[in-house]
Formats: C-alpha cells, structure tokens, sequence
C-alpha cells in the first residue's frame, strides 16, 4: 500500500494508526475492484451475484484481521468474527445455486 504522506503532498509523519487505516481501505479497493469486474462476468445469476458480494465483504474482513495481526492492533477481533459469518454465507449461496437441472 502507498505511504500515507505521498498523498499529501507535503512531508508528514505516519503514525501506526494512520497506516493502519491505510491498509484498511487498501485492501477494500482491491476486494471491491475485484468483485466488480467477477459480478460483471456472472451479472445473470443472481445468488452468485450475491455470493460474491458477501464473499467480498468477508475477504475484506479477513485483510483487516491481517493488517491488524501484522500491525500488532489487537482490537479488530470483531473482523474475524464477521469474515467467518460473510464467508459461511457466500458458500452457502454458491452451494444453492448447484441444483440438479432435470433432463427435458
């Protein structure tokens, strides 16, 4: 992720929080861009189109627990928690979309 002080244009320290946040909304631009352009491709099923909304919202659960375990922030225990309930739900959403077609 990019330095906190290049986008500012003047010289400025970065504190631990500040590269925390960094990372955070970092890694949900990437999460987003990647489940924008994967919904485009499958925009006519509609629980995969929510799957990988869901999922997207777990993966970005799962890279804030990251930043917060490599940063040694503790308090995102919370993000776990809602990466295991995000990701339950979009497994469960993909895993009703592979219905048996019956034969014409």
């Amino acid at each position: 992720m990019a330095n906190p002080s290049t986008l500012l244009g003047s010289p400025a320290t970065s504190d631990l929080g500040t590269r925390f946040y960094v990372d955070m909304y970092g890694v949900r631009s990437l999460v987003l861009a990647a489940g924008l352009m994967t919904a485009s491709l499958t925009i006519r099923r509609a629980p995969t189109f929510a799957a990988i909304v869901i999922g997207g919202g777990g993966l970005v659960q799962l890279g804030d627990a990251a930043i917060a375990v490599h940063l040694g922030t503790p308090g995102v225990v919370g993000a776990s928690i809602a990466a295991a309930i995000h990701l339950a739900s979009a497994s469960f959403l993909l895993r009703s979309t592979r219905h048996p077609h019956p034969s014409s």
